[in-house]
């Protein structure tokens, strides 16, 4: 599995994970697979420039909801990852502490046992992570000096 991660509550590779793509703001789901041979769901997303796209893998007692979209645009504008009942979630909205998703109606969902993720190419192919995403500069709002501010992000990530 070259060039495949892990996202899951150790070392934070979870919050790295979901900050390093912006909380998938402007992803969109572009193809859902699932095997209940395999116990496993993929979920392939694509950044609204169409040249980023990120594999979501979800291994082991895997539970989905795809929501209808009740709006003309079907970009994500915001999602959550979390440990939840010993399995990683991934919720389509802001999810806060130990909330259950059955609090959250018509919200897409994807769980599993595990969570894996890889950056792939338009072939679902897996590259490696390069710096451009492991170390990011981000144009942050000061609300008390009412300016812009340049702030650097690095992120670590841990090989499945």
């Amino acid at each position: 599995m070259d060039n495949w991660y892990i996202a899951s509550d150790e070392n934070n590779s979870a919050d790295d994970f979901l900050h390093m793509f912006w909380n998938f703001h402007d992803f969109r789901i572009v193809d859902v697979s699932y095997s209940a041979a395999k116990d496993l769901t993929e979920v392939l997303f694509e950044y609204d420039d169409k040249t980023l796209y990120i594999m979501l893998r979800f291994e082991g007692n895997v539970q989905f909801y795809v929501a209808p979209v009740d709006y003309e645009a079907d970009w994500i504008m915001g999602a959550a990852l979390r440990s939840y009942d010993n399995q990683m979630q991934w919720v389509n909205c802001e999810v806060k502490g130990n909330e259950s998703i059955e609090s959250f109606k018509r919200t897409t969902f994807f769980q599993g046992d595990s969570l894996k993720w890889a950056i792939v190419d338009k072939d679902r192919k897996s590259i490696p992570v390069s710096d451009e995403f492991l170390h990011q500069q981000w144009r942050e709002y000061n609300c008390e000096t009412k300016r812009y501010e340049e702030k650097s992000h690095d992120f670590t990530v841990t090989r499945a």
